[in-house]
């Protein structure tokens, strides 16, 4: 599409939506045809350090800020034990990463980490994440954090209550990819 575009002689491009969508756009085709692009909600951190001779914009912040300011939180509020659950994406992996370095920079402890492939809504309810789940929360951590969107995240938290006991259930904190 941002091809199409450019072969339309466009000057700059708003959109795409998605980090992965505007990353590949970015290295493929806009940059080198000097053509601006400017998304207005792509936050993987992996954005600010592309080599785009300044072609390459964002109007949300980047996703390093939400990790730190959810570790900090975590923090804050006595979770000193966490695992972490992504979906496999740019996007997913830049929470997770800077969710866990100011995690375990503030003195916390990340007990497990787990990726799941990035689907489509109608794939999500085919997925089992009973695996990724239950390796997550084996060394039962204080705090889940889930960094998905919204058919993924209801998916994982249905199936989290059949992995929670009288005696073990862990508070969930989410991102904002989980909204709706």
């Amino acid at each position: 599409a941002a091809q199409e575009l450019i072969d339309k002689k466009v000057v700059a491009i708003v959109g795409p939506q998605e980090s992965g969508t505007t990353i590949s756009a970015a290295n493929t085709v806009t940059i080198k045809n000097k053509v601006p692009i400017i998304s207005p909600s792509a936050t993987s951190p992996e954005i600010t350090t592309l080599d785009d001779n300044q072609l390459v914009f964002r109007t949300a912040p980047s996703d390093s800020f939400q990790g730190e300011i959810a570790a900090q939180t975590a923090m804050i509020k006595g979770f000193h034990s966490a695992g972490i659950l992504y979906i496999d994406n740019a996007y997913g992996k830049g929470l997770a990463d800077s969710f866990q370095k100011e995690f375990e920079r503030k003195g916390g402890t990340i007990t497990a980490i787990e990726s799941y492939p990035d689907m489509t809504d109608e794939e999500v309810t085919k997925y089992q994440f009973d695996n990724g789940i239950e390796k997550i929360f084996k060394e039962k951590p204080k705090l889940l954090y889930l960094v998905s969107y919204p058919a993924d995240g209801a998916k994982i938290t249905v199936t989290m209550l059949s992995h929670l006991s009288k005696d073990y259930h862990p508070q969930l904190m989410g991102c904002d990819g989980n909204y709706g």
